[in-house]
């Protein structure tokens, strides 16, 4: 063999070691809501510098992106992790979390609780429909039928007996319907404990600390640009913005400590006892 040979042969080897250690580009899934943006705004708007691949489609199908592996970092419903197949891990010290009164998970009725025959229930609403069954056995023993349904504004839902809205819709209909049962503050009066709504997780394989930071990192410029979102995010969804304001401030936090562990966890046993989940998980965290 001649030497140039040689040389093009170690090119080529060269050029291939550099695809195989060059970075992957990771898709990330969420649902941008009022809740998320302090969590997702410098991702979504590039404040930052990262390579993700963003993807925003409805709970449901960011769902399903990321338990098929198509997706490797989720902003996860709660009771998703619960229904994960192991190999899952969580992103520390930030989450979706409330301790009382959260106003994003809320039960519109017309009569008394406890006479429930029928509930209409946001078939994207994994963590709140959960979270509802737990309370109306525990606290009403009232185990009405569930509908599951994709709710918006238009829908005649006038032949149910209560609704469940989550998250923005939550939020709106409270501005002019004051019969309500607020489920992260009859959690609270429950267990006393705090509710956690949702969190990062990522495959164990994709997840690493480079990604924690990042996502960390977003956290803390989201939130320093929040005036900056606020305004037009509440124009555009049909948000009293002083409310929305108020409801970040003092319904909402992001804190992911030893008090919203106990809370997921006692989420989570409550979920087994009552029959949905199959198992209880332990938060593996990165």
């Amino acid at each position: 063999m001649e030497i140039n040979d040689l040389f093009r042969q170690g090119s080529q080897n060269s050029g291939e070691d550099e695809k195989k250690s060059s970075p992957q580009i990771k898709r990330i899934t969420f649902n941008s809501n009022l809740d998320s943006l302090p969590l997702v705004y410098a991702i979504q708007h590039h404040l930052m510098d990262h390579d993700y691949e963003i993807d925003t489609k409805r709970v449901q199908e960011n769902i399903a992106s990321f338990r098929e592996g198509k997706a490797e970092i989720s902003l996860l419903p709660s009771i998703t992790y619960a229904q994960g197949v192991g190999d899952w891990k969580i992103v520390p010290e930030i989450c979706i979390a409330s301790d009382g009164r959260s106003g994003n998970m809320a039960l519109f009725f017309k009569e008394d609780i406890s006479r429930l025959h029928s509930v209409a229930v946001d078939s994207h609403a994994l963590t709140a429909s959960t979270l509802l069954q737990i309370i109306l056995r525990e606290k009403f023993e009232s185990e009405p039928k569930l509908d599951k349904l994709d709710i918006d504004h238009q829908r005649d839902l006038s032949g149910y007996d209560a609704v469940l809205r989550v998250g923005d819709q939550a939020l709106q209909h409270r501005q002019n319907n004051p019969h309500f049962l607020d489920l992260s503050e009859e959690w609270h009066d429950l267990t006393g404990l705090p509710f956690v709504h949702a969190f990062w997780a990522g495959h164990e394989m994709a997840l690493n600390e480079n990604d924690v930071q990042k996502l960390i990192d977003a956290f803390t410029l989201s939130k320093n640009q929040k005036n900056q979102w606020i305004s037009n995010y509440c124009k555009n969804n049909e948000l009293n913005e002083e409310r929305a304001k108020n409801h970040l401030q003092n319904d909402i936090y992001y804190t992911f400590g030893k008090n919203e562990m106990s809370g997921l966890k006692e989420f989570f046993r409550y979920a087994f006892f009552f029959g949905m989940i199959e198992h209880i998980p332990d938060l593996h965290f990165l």
